[in-house]
């Protein structure tokens, strides 16, 4: 709260002056606490006077006018000089009693406690003076402390959305050139089936990989790489931009920029970016310079940056700078969602590659099974057919030879029976009714003679008497006649496996003799079969 404005008049002045006088001791006493008592009271209402004094001050001093303000400066003043000059040396032995006299005085003490209270102002005045000056500087420092922490926060922020967003477009990149390698891996494989299927597969099945291959093509059309969105820094060497277009991702550096108004910290930007300018200038010359430092002029969240301008930081010498390209407008060429479709579309045609391929393979498998089947088949026939001349040439061979007297190598023995020797149709035919007679009864036609040649039908005659023919006249003589044994004894026709012979060996060519069989002229033989004779 401020004191009141009180306004100092003549009058008190002289009523203070005249209480002063009334309270004065003699000055009789020389020693300085006689005087010391006598100016207390004196001091303790100038003391007071001095307090109203230094409200008015306080309050702003408006109270006092210029004239009285005029008066205690000429009144003040002597005193003033007269405290503040040099004593002289011999003026020392005289200082109690010339400070008595002059505290005797009339208002002398009122008058001194007005110099002291206006050296205090003055001196508060000072005080209070530096201590503004000192705050106006600590203040004018933590703004400025305050503003570069913004800015450096700022350009922190900045800084993170730019390298998030270089981190993006280059994983958008990355996995866009890895898409379109797959793509374009498929379609040439794709490709190289059609061109193996195509004869040995039916066109309906080939079909569905032709759509899908060029659906896939309409993808990869409509994705542009890497290399076509995001163009190199002028300042990458001839291997960084080749290592660019093999499909090794080399991100280039970007640099968003502010779409607002002028943000404080461009201008501190500018002279950083002057500032590198002058050191890449300076610096020596490479084959392949480094990209340069980008900028970010923050102003911008995070969730806005692919709205802001992206450009490719070109070196001080460049003439010009890449035409602005929006991040947005690159995360959109780059967009995954087309991405993730070009790879769907290419493992379809590498799903349907391989079906057509599995399908052709399986095609020609059958193909080439079929040929060697018609080749084994054709080369069968001609052994075959081989194998029925050279018989037609021993069965000549046998019937222009003598009964009992067949070369032997003109004779043919059969596979179920070691030592069976026959004319070779005969033994061929009795192979095939031996196959059938073992799938009925599960065992092979045991044969106990076949050919037999003069000598042995001489012993046999000379053994059995009548049951045998003369030399020269049986069938054993021209190999078309054996006997078998488990057919039953002479005279029997009951046995399963004769029964069964003659149900089913006339279908081979080959009959029991109607006169051995039952009722015949005999001899009652149901052992005795032979191969193409008629009785």
């Amino acid at each position: 709260m401020q004191p009141e404005h009180v306004t100092v008049t003549r009058r008190e002045l002289r009523a203070a002056a005249a209480r002063q006088a009334s309270h004065r001791a003699p000055a009789r006493s020389g020693t300085l606490t006689s005087m010391t008592r006598a100016v207390t009271p004196l001091t303790l209402d100038g003391l007071r006077l001095a307090s109203r004094l230094a409200d008015v001050v306080r309050s702003g001093a408006a109270a006092l006018t210029q004239r009285w303000a005029a008066q205690v400066d000429g009144a003040v003043a002597p005193a003033r000089a007269a405290l503040t000059a040099p004593l002289p040396a011999e003026l020392g032995g005289q200082l109690r009693g010339g400070l008595r006299a002059v505290v005797a005085r009339p208002g002398c003490v009122v008058l001194l406690s007005a110099a002291f209270l206006a050296g205090g102002i003055t001196q508060v005045s000072a005080e209070q003076a530096a201590r503004d000056a000192d705050l106006a500087r600590a203040t004018a420092a933590q703004l400025e402390a305050e503003r570069e922490a913004e800015v450096h926060a700022r350009r922190v922020a900045g800084a993170t959305a730019n390298r998030m967003t270089e981190q993006a477009v280059a994983y958008a990149a990355l996995r866009r050139n890895e898409a379109l390698a797959v793509a374009q891996a498929a379609i040439d494989t794709a490709g190289a089936v059609v061109v193996v299927a195509a004869p040995v597969v039916a066109a309906e099945q080939i079909s569905p990989l032709d759509a899908a291959t060029a659906q896939l093509a309409q993808l990869v059309a409509a994705a542009p790489s890497s290399s076509e969105v995001i163009a190199p820094p002028p300042s990458l060497g001839t291997q960084a931009v080749a290592a660019m277009h093999d499909g090794d991702v080399a991100t280039p550096v970007v640099s968003v920029a502010p779409s607002g108004a002028t943000d404080p910290a461009s201008t501190l930007v500018a002279e950083q970016r002057a500032d590198d300018a002058a050191d890449r200038s300076t610096a020596p010359t490479r084959d392949a310079a480094p990209v340069p430092a980008s900028y970010v002029v923050p102003g911008e969240p995070l969730s806005a940056v692919a709205d802001l301008p992206v450009v490719v930081d070109a070196p001080p010498s460049a003439p010009a700078r890449p035409a602005p390209v929006t991040a947005s407008a690159t995360v959109a060429a780059l967009d995954l969602d087309l991405t993730a479709q070009v790879v769907a579309a290419a493992q379809q045609v590498v799903t349907l590659s391989a079906q057509v391929e599995a399908t052709a393979q399986a095609n020609i498998a059958a193909a080439q099974a079929a040929a060697a089947a018609a080749a084994a088949a054709e080369a069968a026939a001609r052994a075959a057919e081989l194998a029925r001349a050279e018989r037609s040439r021993k069965v000549a061979v046998v019937r222009a030879s003598d009964n009992g007297a067949l070369p032997a190598e003109a004779l043919c023995g059969v596979d179920f029976a070691p030592g069976v020797q026959l004319r070779c149709d005969a033994a061929v035919t009795l192979e095939q009714l031996n196959e059938a007679f073992r799938a009925h009864f599960g065992r092979d036609l045991d044969v106990v003679s076949s050919y037999r040649d003069y000598a042995s039908q001489v012993s046999v005659k000379s053994q059995k008497g009548g049951l045998a023919a003369a030399p020269g006249t049986s069938n054993h003589g021209w190999g078309v006649a054996v006997d078998f044994d488990g057919f039953g004894s002479l005279g029997q026709f009951d046995r399963p496996t004769y029964l069964w012979m003659r149900a089913n060996a006339g279908a081979y060519g080959w009959h029991h003799p109607s006169y051995m069989q039952p009722g015949g002229a005999g001899p009652a033989e149901p052992w005795h079969w032979e191969y193409g004779t008629t009785d």
